[in-house]
């Protein structure tokens, strides 16, 4: 009886394996001098379900909260959310039929194929921890600049010339 239910915990172990975690951060940063998290607009404007979307911010505001973040307006870091998904679709033939032979090889059947189609998606659901100070000004060095903006002012050139002023 145990070796049975061993055998059943063990199938059912391997039977979810079809959900892979991989990530990738720079080893070099201390994340513990991070302290607050905000989410991107973006990642509010995620284009999926109400449902979905408060589901995965209710796990990464567990998550957060387990390694002693909490969030806040003026945030450390902002958390980015992505999700790349494509819909599948997948036919399954079924055949079923039967026969026998009668005399003088005259030979009856019947056959019948059933097909059923299942819908699924599959997907990757990116998630990116982005210091929010790394986008500020610092100095004026390669590492300093912080975020810029590129644009072309096509109309209204004087409201930037005053602006430099500022």
């Amino acid at each position: 009886m145990k070796k049975i239910i061993f055998l059943f915990i063990v199938a059912l172990a391997t039977s979810c394996s079809s959900i892979s975690v991989s990530y990738d951060f720079d080893k070099t940063t201390d994340f513990t001098k991070y302290k607050t998290y905000a989410y991107s607009e973006d990642a509010l404007k995620l284009a999926i379900s109400d449902l979905n979307r408060d589901r995965l911010m209710s796990a990464i505001d567990a998550e957060m909260s387990a390694r002693g973040m909490t969030k806040s307006d003026n945030s450390d870091v902002l958390v980015d959310l992505i999700v790349k998904a494509e819909k599948k679709v997948e036919a399954n033939a079924t055949n079923v039929g039967g026969g026998y032979y009668g005399r003088y090889g005259y030979a009856r059947g019947f056959g019948t194929t059933q097909i059923s189609y299942d819908e699924y998606v599959v997907g990757t659901l990116f998630i990116n921890v982005v210091d929010n100070s790394f986008l500020d000004f610092t100095a004026e060095n390669s590492n300093g600049w912080g975020y810029c903006v590129f644009g072309e002012v096509v109309e209204g050139r004087e409201v930037i010339d005053q602006m430099k002023t500022v």
